[in-house]
Formats: structure tokens, sequence, C-alpha cells
């Protein structure tokens, strides 16, 4: 229903290698989309032992200060949806996820979607223990 589109190019117009969105949703609210910049992080990363809220921080020093300033005055929002290894993800990323299920109304689709989005977290981060093994 919401017709996503993965890595939407020139989103920020004819600028060269700035990918915004890796989920573009189209019409989102108000007639603007939402580009959607989905990213990973560790909390065990020697550069996030010192934050409390390693997801919370990297959201807003990277992602957003990054982004926010090119959204202005184009037909998009910009979200972070940035997750821990350990499976945290931030508000702003926890907040467009409950939009996203909220959308379906489906409230048996809501729950197997929480508990897949967990599964996939867990199981990817199983995998780069391994790899890294």
């Amino acid at each position: 229903m919401l017709s996503p589109i993965m890595e939407k190019t020139r989103l920020l117009g004819n600028v060269y290698g700035r990918r915004p969105g890796d989920v573009t949703i189209p019409v989102w609210r108000a007639n603007k989309g939402l580009a959607i910049d989905v990213a990973v992080t560790s909390p065990l990363a020697s550069s996030n032992l010192h934050h409390k809220e390693p997801c919370e921080d990297y959201a807003t020093h990277h992602k957003h200060a990054y982004y926010d300033n090119d959204f202005k005055g184009t037909a998009f929002d910009f979200a972070a949806m940035v997750f821990e290894t350990t499976g945290a993800v931030n508000n702003e990323g926890l907040e467009v996820l409950r939009q996203l299920y909220r959308a379906v109304q489906l409230s048996v689709y809501s729950g197997r979607a929480w508990a897949r989005l967990a599964c996939n977290v867990q199981s990817s981060v199983s995998q780069c223990f391994l790899n890294r093994a």
C-alpha cells in the first residue's frame, strides 16, 4: 500500500554519491515522502563505549548531522533508523516502525512483523560473529 522504493536515486537532486534513502516511501504524510536511512552500530565498538545510547548518538551525530540540511525544502522528510547489534533501535526508528506496522492495520501482522524483525537482527548479528571467528 505504501509503495516503498529501495535505494531511490536522485532523492536530493543531482548530487553524486549521496543516497540517504535506503527505503523511500513516496507519500508518507502531508503530501511529503519519507526517506529512511538504515544503519547498524555496535555498542561494543571502542568509539561507542562512552555513549549511554550508541544508536541515538549515531543517528544524531552521523545521520542527521550529515543529511538534515539537504532535506530542507524538498518533498521528503528524513528519518534515521539505527539499530544496535544487541537489538536496540533508536527512538525515531522505533516510531517509524510503529507507524509502518499500524498502516497495515492488521494486528496479527504487527505482532509477526516485530517477531520477524527481531529474528533477522539476531540472525545477522550471529552471522557477523561467526564470520569474524
